[in-house]
């Protein structure tokens, strides 16, 4: 007769489990989408900033009073702070249940590459791309010389808003990136790589077609609104641009690289494609994997040129501070920040 009863016991000690991974889980992104502190939550909460942190991450449990308070603050209610619809579709469907997420088997896609770039493709990863995937991030070895020395912000960095190694290039569209921490001035370079800035412009405004994930419904609303920078890798870049969350979605389509063999990661604060390397298409050619994720180098990184489009460059010291302080927040062993970060919105300037 006790046997019944401890099973019982099992089960609903998972189901209380899940029931708070699922809280922690729209808190989270309930945060980013409000672009709310979890410092200002834990003030809610009557809790320290690193306790409000640990029960994000599920190492501290909610109590019920706690999901109250929370979905008091985020403007929203228990019931849907513990309502796991959206966790479960952006977790377990399968890639093909959407076109905007790749196949992949649940391993992160559109990686930058900081390890061994002429390693082969396989299975649509780059050897570089595995490397990320490890942490390896290369010491920078200048020409010339043999041994590694530690990159540095200011190699390379040219007169302010506009780098020496850029200086001929054409016309440029300016965007404002409206991060949670401030807003990066980017200039994009149309005439080098017009094919990119018009995807990225598309995508910001809305005027070009993406598939949502969610639902697999074409969408015209602006791509960029409300997201993530999902990956953060201190002395290296912020990546973001993922409407999934977690690297591995897109805009329901690829397109091929601009590689511009005179535009070099030879300096810091440079806007780039991330991809997944290169792939055999329907049609036996070898095609790009571009889609909608971007990254924002902090350091010189050569060891990128020919494998990531360059197509902008921060425009000022200010945004150049912006970008330095999304570079600081702290990450987790995955490099994902431990509070999100992100995009409230892009406008483009006339």
């Amino acid at each position: 007769m006790d046997e019944p009863e401890s099973s019982s016991f099992i089960g609903a000690e998972e189901e209380a489990m899940h029931m708070e991974k699922v809280v922690a889980w729209n808190v989270k992104m309930l945060l980013t989408a409000r672009r709310a502190s979890q410092l200002a939550l834990a003030e809610a909460l009557g809790i320290k900033k690193a306790a409000m942190s640990r029960k994000i991450n599920g190492y501290i449990s909610w109590s019920l009073a706690d999901v109250v308070k929370a979905a008091r603050f985020l403007g929203t209610t228990p019931e849907d702070l513990m309502d796991d619809t959206l966790m479960k579709k952006m977790t377990d469907a399968p890639d093909h249940a959407h076109q905007g997420a790749l196949v992949g088997a649940g391993s992160p896609r559109f990686l930058v590459s900081p390890f061994n770039p002429d390693a082969p493709i396989e299975g649509g990863i780059s050897g570089a791309a595995k490397g990320a995937l490890a942490g390896f991030i290369p010491p920078v070895v200048p020409s010339g010389t043999d041994s590694p020395s530690t990159p540095s912000k200011h190699d390379g960095i040219g007169v302010s808003g506009r780098s020496q190694a850029h200086e001929t290039l054409g016309a440029m569209t300016t965007v404002i990136m409206r991060t949670s921490e401030g807003d990066i001035k980017i200039n994009l370079f149309d005439d080098e790589t017009p094919e990119t800035v018009a995807n990225f412009l598309g995508l910001a405004t809305g005027e070009k077609e993406w598939i949502d994930p969610m639902t697999g419904q074409p969408s015209h609303e602006p791509f960029y609104n409300g997201l993530t920078f999902h990956r953060i890798i201190k002395d290296f870049m912020i990546q973001g641009g993922c409407p999934l969350g977690n690297g591995t979605g897109g805009p329901g389509y690829d397109f091929d690289d601009e590689i511009v063999p005179d535009l070099k990661f030879d300096h810091p604060y440079l806007l780039a494609m991330a991809n997944a390397g290169l792939r055999r298409g329907m049609d036996g050619k070898i095609h790009g994997t571009n889609g909608s994720q971007f990254f924002i180098t902090t350091v010189p990184t050569p060891w990128l040129d020919g494998h990531h489009t360059i197509f902008g460059e921060v425009a000022d010291d200010d945004s150049k501070a912006v970008v330095d302080k999304l570079e600081a927040v702290n990450t987790d062993r995955m490099d994902r920040p431990t509070e999100p970060v992100g995009i409230v919105s892009v406008e483009v300037l006339k």
